[in-house]
């Protein structure tokens, strides 16, 4: 398991070192990122068919700041690795969505959603229990970002909201 994790982790790194080297610029586009990176995380770390990715709530021109872009692909990839990992622990299939899209205020939004469990009753993400989330909150505060949460006996789906670079604190 924890060579699954570092092996996403470095799939992550890889994925974003090469897009960002074949367009050296200050800005990139992460939806072109994201449908890069997730199928390859998926792949890695789910049996073959046990997991269903949709990405189609990826809009292009998704453009961030290069800065950004690093921890932000961290923090997904840990979501990503958190919902193989944790949606379904019966081992049955599942679904997992992935979005982004700049909302009409500038802000970056990406959306990770799951057909799973949800969160245990009681669990608080980012409480100190959960390493996953608690990364996932250190990467958001390093570029400013918020993490939001839902969930139900439905699946859980967490957000995460990059403000315009001119409001961030």
């Amino acid at each position: 398991s924890l060579l699954h994790e570092c092996r996403s982790r470095l799939t992550t790194v890889g994925a974003l070192h090469r897009l960002l080297s074949e367009q050296p610029c200050s800005r990139m586009d992460f939806g072109v990122y994201l449908r890069e990176l997730a199928p390859t995380l998926v792949n890695c770390l789910a049996s073959q068919g046990s997991v269903r990715l949709d990405c189609r709530g990826i809009e292009p021109g998704n453009v961030i700041a290069a800065d950004d872009a690093l921890p932000l692909a961290l923090a997904v990839a840990e979501l990503i690795t958190n919902a193989i990992k944790y949606a379904h622990p019966g081992g049955t299939s599942g679904r997992l969505w992935l979005g982004c899209r700049t909302t009409e205020s500038g802000s970056f939004v990406v959306t990770v959603s799951d057909d799973g469990v949800g969160l245990p009753e009681g669990f608080v993400p980012g409480d100190g229990s959960s390493l996953g989330f608690r990364t996932v909150r250190s990467l958001m505060r390093q570029i400013g970002a918020t993490i939001s949460f839902e969930t139900d006996s439905l699946g859980l789906s967490i957000t995460l909201t990059l403000p315009p670079r001119g409001r961030r604190q």
